[in-house]
């Protein structure tokens, strides 16, 4: 700046702009799939019959909960060390659920949001661990609201009383695993069996990592 010589910005970068504008390509075509996939007849006669104070609330619901979901990873990230704008925070997140409606089994905004969160330049695996725990969370309570709503279901009188008890318990169960694996991450001797397990077939280099 003192010599006068202009500086360059990473967004100036031929490279940058060149992968910005692939981005905004691939983005752009696979929101246009899904618009020409969509039944726009039956959408519109659906929503003229609607109650539009349930349209808010729904979408307002939808909207809460995603904040939310920002919230409590920016939580997680700066636990990390990871300190990022709240708003950067919540374009990632978005980011992620935008890919998770493409990618199969929704690894796919989890990898975005690794690969965005690490941009601060902390270590990827730090990135990881933030997602991974968010992860377990989400699925903990997932098996929970399985578990608790599935209960007024069970005096059904349309379905056979043993099939509503086995899908009761398969959902018990489910939680049950989860809040295991969640104990699971927390418990320090699992790790060094983990990394011992690895060290015994030729895969000791991945401790670091792990303990990171």
């Amino acid at each position: 700046a003192d010599g006068g010589e202009p500086v360059n910005s990473p967004t100036s970068n031929p490279r940058t702009v060149l992968l910005l504008i692939v981005q905004l390509a691939i983005s752009a075509a696979m929101i246009a799939w899904l618009f020409h996939l969509v039944p726009w007849s039956r959408v519109s006669s659906d929503l003229e019959h609607a109650d539009r104070r349930w349209l808010v609330a729904a979408f307002a619901t939808m909207a809460g909960s995603n904040i939310l979901g920002a919230y409590q990873w920016n939580r997680l990230l700066r636990k990390v060390g990871i300190r990022l704008p709240f708003w950067k925070v919540c374009a990632y997140f978005h980011v992620g659920l935008f890919f998770n409606n493409f990618v199969p089994a929704n690894l796919g905004g989890d990898f975005s949001r690794v690969l965005d969160a690490s941009r601060s330049g902390v270590p990827r695996a730090a990135a990881f661990s933030t997602v991974l725990l968010d992860r377990m969370i989400g699925t903990v309570a997932l098996g929970a609201l399985a578990v608790l709503t599935t209960l007024p279901g069970l005096d059904d009188t349309h379905l056979n009383f043993r099939i509503l008890i086995g899908l009761w318990v398969g959902a018990l169960v489910f939680f049950l695993i989860t809040c295991l694996m969640l104990w699971a991450v927390f418990h320090p001797k699992l790790l060094a069996a983990i990394e011992g397990l690895l060290g015994r077939i030729g895969l000791g280099q991945l401790k670091p990592a792990l303990d990171e």
